[in-house]
């Protein structure tokens, strides 16, 4: 079974699903797929306005840093954000010293 159609069955009768189907069919000429709520949000493909729907829009962040409070959208960003609460993060050194820790952030180690 391929994967579309193995998510056409998973997700069929979702509201969310039915939504992104009918905004397919108004995407507009540059490829891209609008928000239906009129957020002013665009996506490159179903899922990621599917995602959008399901975890962003409209909808408070569900995620919540143990260590800190901040509050978060997606999971994933949250397990990344953890990382600076590591002791001998790179990040967290790299903030201590007053650099850009966008620089020092290695994504591998997660």
């Amino acid at each position: 079974m391929s994967q579309v159609s193995l998510c056409v069955i998973v997700f069929s009768g979702s509201l969310r699903w039915q939504m992104v189907n009918k905004q397919l069919k108004e995407t507009g000429s540059d490829g891209r797929i609008t928000c239906p709520k009129n957020c002013g949000s665009h996506y490159k493909s179903k899922s990621g306005l599917y995602n959008h729907l399901k975890y962003e829009c409209g909808i408070d962040p569900q995620f919540k840093c143990n260590y800190c409070g901040k509050s978060f959208a997606r999971h994933s960003n949250m397990r990344r954000h953890m990382l600076v609460h590591l002791p001998g993060s790179v990040k967290k050194e790299a903030e201590d010293d007053n650099c850009n820790p966008l620089w020092f952030y290695n994504t591998d180690s997660q």
